[in-house]
């Protein structure tokens, strides 16, 4: 009687020790937020690990999360993750699996819900906020320099509007009340047109240009926007104010690599427009290599208006520019920026305005002028248009 009465004893023992550890660990779920569906001991325990809050700020477009997933009584089989809308399953197996899933965020708020399930129950539903802001550079800084070429002192013939395309691209870059955008700081621009665009004058721009950028996020733009040639079939020049038709062009001109072989070094990453009008004789094919060669190994990005087999068809009144400077402009209005996720952030990159340019001078010139890019670095952040 007494042995029986002991074995009774010893089952009430346990059955009670069972029960305060069940109760124990709904207790722990229902406080954590990862309890299973209707109390269920069955279903697995989701633990969240990363991000440790319920909402967080990053400037990643890209987040690392890190989930534990425990089903110590049943194997586990499915974890499911749903991205702003968007649902995804991972097939798992055993009674604990550790999760580590990339989110590709879209710009602002994004919502992450995480499940998981075995043969016998699901688990309530995990849900976390990530907002996503895109980072200014830091400690960034817009340098430019503008330089636009239509009068000549020796008094030959000038050039419609590239004093003006030059002007007016920088402005546009500077002085639009929605910058500095992706800048800290924009840097008063140093703009030489005609008169003051000597050779002299281009040459101090141009080591103003390269000794202001100081941080490695500094971003230098150079706008050259004149005539380009050659006296002997040659590598070719950008023509100053200064330029004498039977004077040699070392004396007066500026080798146009000299600009990019200038910029190449030094901190900071550079953007280079180059809206020239070609007079007969520069070996361009032999130029643009060179440029493409340059601008891949350095931290540079490179515009040029046309292709080296071709001219750029003539300014139009209409416009009051070249058809070159007509789709820059009209791509940082905002025409050029893509979008993401099905969003805008009124933020243009060189890769968006590349894009952009490229097929719009096409259409302007009804496919006779078709620029030229080169890219070796990453899109950098150019213009915020609202």
């Amino acid at each position: 009687m007494r042995k029986d009465c002991s074995t009774h004893s010893t089952v009430f023992w346990y059955l009670g020790f069972l029960g305060i550890l069940v109760f124990a660990l709904s207790a722990r779920a229902v406080a954590q937020g990862i309890g299973p569906i209707q109390g269920d001991i069955a279903a697995p325990d989701v633990v969240v690990r990363t991000p440790d809050q319920r909402v967080v700020t990053v400037n990643n477009p890209v987040f690392v999360m890190r989930v534990l997933i425990l089903s110590p009584l049943y194997p586990l089989t499915e974890a499911t993750i749903v991205v702003n809308g968007k649902t995804e399953k991972r097939i798992l197996s055993g009674s604990r699996f550790a999760l580590e899933e990339n989110v590709t965020l879209q710009l602002g708020t994004n919502t992450v819900t995480i499940g998981a399930a075995n043969r016998k129950a699901s688990s309530k539903p995990i849900t976390r906020t990530i907002v996503y802001e895109r980072p200014a550079l830091a400690r960034s800084r817009l340098i430019l320099l503008a330089i636009g070429v239509s009068q000549f002192k020796d008094g030959r013939a000038s050039l419609k509007f590239a004093s003006n395309d030059a002007e007016t691209l920088a402005r546009a870059l500077t002085s639009n009340p929605n910058q500095p955008g992706p800048f800290q700081t924009i840097i008063p621009p140093r703009i030489l047109l005609d008169s003051k665009a000597t050779r002299a004058g281009i040459i101090e721009g141009l080591d103003w240009l390269n000794a202001s950028a100081t941080f490695d996020d500094d971003v230098r733009v150079l706008i050259l926007s004149g005539l380009v040639g050659s006296r002997y079939f040659d590598e070719p020049y950008f023509f100053s104010h200064e330029h004498q038709t039977k004077g040699d062009p070392e004396l007066y001109d500026i080798r146009l690599t000299s600009f990019w072989e200038k910029l190449a070094g030094g901190p900071g990453r550079t953007v280079i427009f180059v809206n020239s009008e070609l007079t007969s004789g520069p070996d361009w094919h032999r130029f643009t290599e060179r440029v493409r060669r340059v601008s891949l190994g350095r931290k540079l990005v490179t515009f040029l208006a046309t292709r080296e087999d071709e001219l750029p068809i003539a300014p139009s009144d209409e416009w009051g520019h070249s058809a070159f400077t007509k789709a820059l402009l009209e791509g940082l209005s905002g025409n050029a920026e893509l979008e993401t996720d099905g969003r805008k952030d009124g933020t243009i990159d060189s890769d968006e305005l590349q894009i952009w340019v490229q097929k719009r001078v096409a259409e302007l010139s009804r496919g006779r002028q078709h620029p030229t890019s080169f890219a070796g670095v990453k899109a950098q952040p150019l213009f915020k248009y609202r």
